[in-house]
């Protein structure tokens, strides 16, 4: 496995001082939201695109994934009219050709706003993310770009809220380009069965955030991650696991150096013991 942060942990005018952070602790990745360096991602040209992403490999990293894909757009939803779900489609296809751009191999779909089902008809709601979803992934392909489902535990949203659920759209909606992603704030917050999950799905999950709940950064104080960190190896995931933190709970560069060996000691290691 691998380790990555995203850089939601830091201010955009900070970004070299991290970069040289992560490369200096032994991370190979930087997570992209790419509304924390461009207000608005899908209007930067190539070119910048790729000089970001060479300044990025000039630290000795790569740009596993991108995320918070909607976070400019918050108006884009599934459920506001076929318009708007157009709109939130043609949205995703674009920030697809942004990650093709950098290299980037899969986009983490959160947005949890644009998913929320409301007083609406569960069943529905399904066909038409079902739809969308698919529409999504026939649009990315050509681009050599994945789409992931992230669960959000139902403090956040109230739809697709754990795993099994995640699988069920990824299911329906059948094809290559569109697979699972899982967030392990919001499984620790649904009390997931993490050894059946990474069991059952971890061939079809392609990446992995690690937090503690409330997207603290991750630590020996919440006693879950050793679980978790069980049920992965025995899994044999091995992509990355990247973590996703509030820059609020990141007083200094040290409490983040010690949530990367934190991480490092635990998932990246056969020796979960000792914690």
């Amino acid at each position: 496995m691998k380790i990555a942060v995203s850089n939601i942990a830091w201010e955009t005018n900070e970004m070299d001082n991290y970069l040289e952070l992560l490369s200096s602790q032994g991370c190979h990745g930087l997570e992209l939201s790419p509304s924390m360096v461009w207000e608005e991602p899908i209007n930067i040209t190539g070119d910048i695109l790729k000089l970001f992403k060479k300044m990025v490999e000039n630290y000795g990293l790569e740009i596993p994934s991108i995320h918070s894909l909607t976070y400019p757009r918050p108006d884009l939803t599934f459920f506001d009219g076929k318009e708007k779900r157009n709109e939130l489609i043609q949205y995703i296809i674009k920030m697809a050709n942004l990650a093709n751009l950098m290299e980037c191999p899969v986009m983490v779909f959160g947005s949890s706003k644009s998913r929320q089902i409301n007083n609406r008809n569960s069943g529905e709601c399904h066909k038409i993310m079902v739809q969308a979803f698919r529409d999504m992934a026939e649009g990315i392909e050509p681009l050599g770009v994945t789409l992931l489902i992230e669960p959000l535990g139902k403090n956040e949203t109230d739809s697709i809220n754990n795993c099994d659920q995640a699988i069920k759209i990824v299911n329906d909606v059948d094809h290559n380009n569109f697979l699972l992603h899982v967030d392990l704030k919001s499984s620790i917050y649904e009390r997931e069965n993490y050894e059946r999950v990474w069991s059952a799905y971890g061939s079809r999950i392609k990446h992995c955030h690690v937090a503690n709940p409330g997207l603290r950064l991750p630590s020996n104080s919440c006693k879950e991650h050793i679980g978790i960190s069980k049920a992965i190896q025995k899994s044999q995931y091995n992509r990355y696991i990247s973590i996703e933190s509030s820059r609020k709970y990141i007083k200094t560069k040290e409490s983040l150096i010690e949530s990367i060996k934190f991480v490092q000691k635990l998932y990246l290691k056969d020796n979960c013991n000792g914690l």
